[in-house]
C-alpha cells in the first residue's frame, strides 16, 4: 500500500526541464494520489529524492516556476528522475499484476 501526502527535504541537487509532455505532480508515489500541480515543457524541476511506489520508482520534486511540489513516476522524467533515495532502506516498489 502506498501512502499519499508524503514529502521530503531536498537530498538531490538536480535541476532539469520537464519533458515535452505535461506531467502531473501527485501527493504521493501513486496515480491514485490526488494531483498537486503540473509540469510543462517550458518549466524547470528541482529533484528532491526518489522512493518506490506504484509501478516503479517515483521522484519527489518542485516545479520552480509555480512552487508546486509533488511526485512523478521516474519513467516520465528526464534522466529517469532523482538519483538520491528519500529513505536509507526504502521498501520495494509495488507493481500490479
Amino acid at each position: 500500500m502506498v501512502s499519499c501526502g508524503l514529502s521530503y527535504p531536498a537530498k538531490d541537487n538536480q535541476w532539469v526541464n520537464f519533458p515535452a509532455n505535461t506531467v502531473t505532480l501527485r501527493s504521493g508515489p501513486s496515480d491514485s494520489c490526488i494531483g498537486t500541480g503540473q509540469g510543462m515543457h517550458d518549466q524547470r524541476a528541482q529533484y528532491m529524492c526518489y522512493t518506490p511506489g506504484d509501478g516503479g520508482t517515483w521522484t519527489f520534486l518542485r516545479n520552480t516556476a509555480t512552487g508546486n511540489q509533488g511526485w512523478v513516476r521516474d519513467d516520465l522524467l528526464p534522466g529517469y528522475g532523482s538519483k538520491e533515495p528519500c529513505e536509507n532502506n526504502p521498501p520495494p516498489a509495488f507493481t500490479r499484476s
